[in-house]
């Protein structure tokens, strides 16, 4: 009880609001409204971005462009080959591999812990404090967030490995609209284990919610499954 009076202490309140949003999220997505990956990174895109703000050219000169484009496309082959050092951040906390909102959750929890216990034992009320206290509690929360999610990265790979292996060629049922590219989600059965995994069309086909399917392939650009009318 004194813990969650510490809680909602007003310096304390913007992390107590962020593991409240956390709560409501994994709630929403128990229920099925948010998707467990809705608001994760595409890493190949981020590598992709990368690439073109590095070999990005403004101001060319007409009669120089053959060449600069020559070494625009070199520059972005060694930028692909070794990702920024954003991407690099982003794959040692594994987002890409881990959903983010499990990322994002573990972190705000941490931070609320740490805020909570600092405040608390510095017998601190003032924001001025409580905002020195960001940097330390922010930097732990990193700390505890990697090693908890190292493992849980170990296991979203081997189920991303099983269902690459396991769900092609089986029949599956449509639970949210797949509409050519535009990814939907859909049921597929494997033994006695139901998998949700995204998928598309392509060609401009669309399967309604309910109706039934065919897993036929996985496109890795698109990082989903292509399914057709079964």
């Amino acid at each position: 009880m004194e813990f969650l009076i510490e809680a909602l202490q007003p310096i304390n309140l913007p992390y107590t609001i962020l593991v409240a949003f956390s709560l409501l999220y994994w709630m929403l997505t128990f229920l099925g409204i948010f998707d467990i990956d809705a608001f994760d990174v595409d890493m190949d895109a981020d590598v992709e971005a990368d690439v073109d703000m590095e070999g990005g050219v403004s101001g060319v000169e007409i009669e120089a462009e053959a060449e600069l484009e020559v070494e625009v496309k070199a520059e972005a082959q060694t930028t692909a080959s070794a990702p920024s050092a954003f991407v690099q951040i982003l794959q040692f906390f594994h987002i890409g591999q881990v959903p983010l909102m499990a990322i994002l959750t573990f972190l705000f929890a941490f931070m609320w812990v740490g805020s909570v216990l600092g405040n608390h034992y510095l017998e601190n009320t003032s924001w001025t404090v409580a905002a020195l206290l960001f940097v330390p509690v922010f930097l732990i929360g990193l700390t505890f967030t990697k090693i908890i999610v190292f493992p849980l990265s170990k296991f979203f790979n081997q189920l991303k490995m099983e269902e690459d292996t396991n769900v092609i060629g089986n029949k599956c049922t449509v639970i949210l609209e797949v509409r050519g590219d535009k990814k939907g989600q859909v049921e597929v059965q494997t033994g006695s284990y139901h998998q949700k995994i995204y998928a598309v069309t392509g060609e401009g086909k669309t399967l309604k919610k309910g109706s039934d399917a065919l897993v036929i392939d996985y496109d890795e650009n698109k990082k989903a499954f292509i399914v057709e009318p079964y």
